[in-house]
């Protein structure tokens, strides 16, 4: 089994010691992003980001880097978070470590094209669409496990094609309506959750 180094394992062991890592408050995640990447540079090595992914054990088992390093939506606790992989075999346990819960205002930028569509909006919340292929669907996380969770989603190319953006269920709405549609270049809707439905603001 491919391990981290022997400094890496001292920094997760101490973790708890920097508040910037395991606040409780959750800090954005652009803080905790900086924070990060300055402590494994002093450790001679580089967080490589990855996207996100909804839950804990949507963390992937195959392919992984030590020094990875992925947002998560839910860590199983309701909580969204970073985790570092710091093995390449074994269970999401032996291969990824909790490095900070986070806040879900953090700045995280996405570029969403037609080969992701349709696409789960996640831990990022700046989502910049490009329509060049066709439309674009954008799937919002539940409402109801979202409170306050903020996303700006533009369309910035023109295209003839639309972005279309649609809450988690049927029963859940977007400004009351069960979609909402971005057609002209430059268009953009800020939505907020407020635990049960998206609201524009």
């Amino acid at each position: 089994m491919t391990q981290i180094t022997h400094k890496g394992q001292h920094l997760l062991r101490h973790k708890a010691q920097d508040v910037k890592y395991t606040n409780p408050l959750q800090p954005a995640v652009d803080d905790v992003k900086e924070a990060l990447d300055n402590v494994y540079t002093s450790l001679f090595t580089v967080l490589v980001w990855k996207d996100s992914v909804a839950t804990k054990g949507d963390l992937p088992l195959t392919g992984n880097t030590i020094n990875d390093a992925r947002g998560v939506q839910d860590d199983g606790a309701g909580t969204p978070a970073i985790y570092v992989c710091i093995a390449t075999t074994g269970t999401v346990d032996e291969q990824w470590k909790k490095i900070a819960n986070v806040d879900w205002l953090g700045n995280i930028v996405k570029v969403v094209t037609f080969a992701d569509s349709p696409f789960t909006a996640g831990l990022e919340n700046m989502l910049l669409v490009d329509t060049t292929g066709g439309d674009v669907e954008i799937h919002l996380p539940p409402a109801g496990t979202h409170t306050n969770k903020f996303y700006d989603i533009k369309n910035y190319v023109s295209t003839p094609y639309d972005v279309i953006i649609y809450p988690d269920s049927p029963t859940e709405f977007i400004e009351g309506e069960t979609s909402a549609v971005l057609s002209e270049v430059g268009t953009c809707l800020t939505l907020v959750s407020d635990g049960s439905h998206w609201h524009i603001l």
